[in-house]
């Protein structure tokens, strides 16, 4: 799994490298309502664009792990619970002994 990981991100990694660098210039971006128009280079805006794709992307990822989240938080403490009974069962509560008898005189 590790080895597929490497094969994905490092093509990719140097593909948005060389594309940064190739794109160096000035891309005009005209936010349409505010009649703003802002120029930097191209690979800036890729990169807010990747950089909030990332956020979303984990974003969803925790979120659809809450689920398995419980159930752990739930097994957890379900095992803390079952280790306390063991323990309290293991441990043997003193018993209170009936005080010695007097010997029985023998006549």
């Amino acid at each position: 799994m590790n080895r597929l990981r490497w094969l994905i991100t490092v093509p990719i990694a140097i593909i948005v490298v060389v594309f940064a660098v190739n794109n160096r210039g000035p891309a005009n971006v005209d936010l349409w309502p505010f009649d703003l128009v802002i120029a930097w280079p191209m690979f800036v805006y890729v990169f807010i664009g990747a950089g909030i794709g990332f956020v979303v992307g984990a974003t969803l990822s925790w979120i659809s792990g809450s689920a398995g989240r419980k159930t752990s938080r739930e097994r957890m403490a379900r095992i803390r619970e079952l280790e306390r009974a063991s323990q309290q069962a293991e441990t043997p509560t003193p018993t209170q002994a009936p005080a010695p008898q007097p010997p029985v005189p023998l006549d």
